[in-house]
């Protein structure tokens, strides 16, 4: 069942489909329980929360906290996450920030506080006219006094503000986009086989549900019976056409769609602020694989790693030749930590 599990994880990750019609869908590719049966609403959420999908450890022994593990995970860290973020994303309470990724903080998880190095915390308490202040900190003992609490609004600002000064390496861009179109074309002779399977699946539930009913009509089945298979057919049908829409739409994609995406690639501070939270998520995270650690006070971010599609352009005229990389080295920080 490994391969169906890892397919209907991958599925909910896409961001267009209920807990109910992700049941359908895995009943459709025949994931079963270990006992064989249909899997259950709340089995499916629990499949998704589960860690030990993405190859993780979390008991008792670890102290409730994410472990990796010696197994080999079905899905990617990346998947699980953004998994939890469409999970939980509207299940907070006014006020209170409980999730590792809600729409007040896309920057949870990535920035790090400046003086531990941790990534930080997000929280809003009340202000003296009763509102609520959203707010990044570090509230760890051995920052206290070191590290201030800064406004989310300004962190974001600063956020986008630098985002203007990576540009993508253009040799490397070209390259991707001739990578894109190719793989483009070889996904679509790919999804011209999976269309041409659903409406095969299609045909065949249309048979099997007119044969019940010619069963019930010629006596060989109850009207119980006709009607439990009827509706069956009737919810595959469903999960079938859902699909069918999905891959339709993918075989709309064309040369000039690559090179819209390659064009919102040089963007890149819009295409972050336009982005949905999960994508924000997705893509910080590969921008800035190794997270950025914030200076509130010189409202500046460093990092140690950016990713190989982009570089860090100064807008500074007559930098020195040591800053002329496309990573500044920040002065007080470990050599490591390098500005942006």
């Amino acid at each position: 069942m490994a391969p169906k599990v890892t397919e209907v994880l991958e599925r909910f990750s896409q961001g267009d489909i209920t807990k109910a019609e992700l049941a359908r869908y895995a009943a459709s590719i025949g994931l079963r329980s270990r006992y064989g049966k249909k899997l259950s609403e709340d089995r499916i959420r629990k499949l998704i929360e589960n860690p030990v999908y993405a190859g993780y450890v979390v008991d008792n022994f670890t102290k409730g906290e994410l472990v990796e593990g010696k197994h080999e995970p079905l899905i990617s860290r990346e998947t699980y996450e953004l998994n939890q973020t469409l999970l939980h994303g509207k299940q907070k309470r006014d006020g209170e920030v409980h999730l590792k990724f809600n729409p007040d903080y896309p920057l949870k998880g990535l920035i790090l506080c400046s003086h531990c190095k941790h990534p930080m915390y997000a929280s809003a308490p009340k202000t003296g006219a009763g509102g609520r202040s959203p707010r990044y900190h570090c509230s760890r003992p051995s920052c206290k006094g070191m590290s201030k609490s800064v406004g989310a609004t300004q962190v974001h600002d600063d956020f986008k503000e630098m985002l203007t000064r990576i540009k993508p390496d253009e040799t490397l861009l070209t390259l991707y986009k001739e990578v894109l179109i190719t793989e483009a074309a070889n996904h679509l002779g790919s999804i011209n086989g999976k269309v041409s399977r659903v409406r095969s699946k299609l045909n065949t539930i249309a048979d099997n549900r007119l044969a019940a009913i010619k069963n019930f009509n010629t006596g060989q089945l109850s009207a119980e019976e006709k009607t439990e298979l009827v509706n069956s057919y009737d919810e595959e049908k469903a999960v079938q056409l859902e699909e069918l829409r999905k891959l339709e739409q993918q075989q709309a994609v064309q040369e000039a769609d690559v090179e819209l995406a390659v064009d919102i690639m040089r963007d890149v501070s819009t295409q972050w602020d336009v982005a949905s939270l999960a994508s924000k998520v997705r893509f910080q995270s590969a921008l800035f694989p190794q997270g950025l650690v914030y200076d509130a006070e010189k409202r500046r971010f460093g990092t140690t790693a950016i990713s190989p599609l982009y570089r860090y352009a100064p807008n500074k005229k007559d930098l020195p030749e040591s800053e002329k990389s496309f990573l500044v080295a920040g002065e007080g920080f470990e050599p490591t930590t390098l500005w942006l």
